[in-house]
């Protein structure tokens, strides 16, 4: 992954060709957040870790990507220990066209990203359960550590799903975004600019258009959630 660095204005360069600030006052917030929560996590264990993992969670839903706390659900499986399966650690809670499903690890290891990808997200997507309505209206997919974020969409006419990569986001070689390297960016090149606003772009909740509830019978490993699971601010 190319590393965002911060870019000095060569000389008789114009002001618009740069983009100023780098990550909003949300996004700010957001990693003052997160960093908080993941130091009391590595101090943590069992159940208590599990839940702060889960707090992490609705922190990027609600903090970064602009969730409304009835908007998505968190699934069993983020509830569980070094494996969780194959299902998503957060689906909508209501069901349409466009829907993005969103898979987490507390690895920094950029490679253990990627695996949620091969190892859970592909697994599930590929291996659809008859009338599961959680896989069927899903065109995107976000996988991240709560800072490097990844991805994978449909392709709408093949139905094929392709990682996030430069062919995606025209004249770019930066195929995901880690946002402490942007912590402290104030200016940003134009090509690093577009990719980092096209992919918390991704992220931003949508209202999903004729949503709808899923049936009594279908995903019902998904729809299932632990009682904690919703939260108002940053109570688990």
């Amino acid at each position: 992954m190319a590393k965002s660095t911060a870019v000095k204005q060569p000389q008789g360069a114009t002001e618009s060709a740069w983009f100023t600030c780098g990550l909003s006052a949300m996004h700010a917030r957001y990693l003052t957040t997160v960093h908080q929560l993941l130091a009391a996590y590595q101090h943590a264990g069992g159940f208590e870790q599990r839940q702060i993992f889960v707090t992490m969670m609705h922190a990027f839903m609600q903090e970064l990507c602009g969730y409304p706390p009835t908007s998505y659900l968190v699934t069993i499986t983020a509830y569980g220990h070094a494996e969780v399966g194959s299902y998503p650690h957060v689906i909508p809670a209501s069901y349409g066209a466009n829907s993005t499903l969103f898979y987490f690890t507390s690895s920094e290891n950029p490679d253990d990203v990627h695996d949620l990808w091969v190892k859970q997200a592909q697994v599930y997507l590929m291996d659809l359960r008859k009338e599961d309505v959680v896989a069927e209206g899903a065109t995107q997919v976000v996988f991240s550590n709560f800072f490097i974020i990844d991805g994978a969409r449909k392709d709408p006419k093949t139905g094929a799903w392709h990682l996030w990569s430069a062919a995606d986001l025209e004249a770019t070689q930066v195929a995901r975004i880690d946002l402490r390297n942007l912590e402290y960016e104030t200016r940003l090149a134009p090509t690093l600019s577009h990719v980092v606003h096209k992919r918390l772009q991704i992220l931003q909740y949508q209202m999903p258009p004729a949503a709808r509830a899923p049936d009594a019978g279908a995903s019902e490993a998904l729809v299932e959630v632990m009682p904690r699971a919703r939260r108002e601010g940053h109570g688990a």
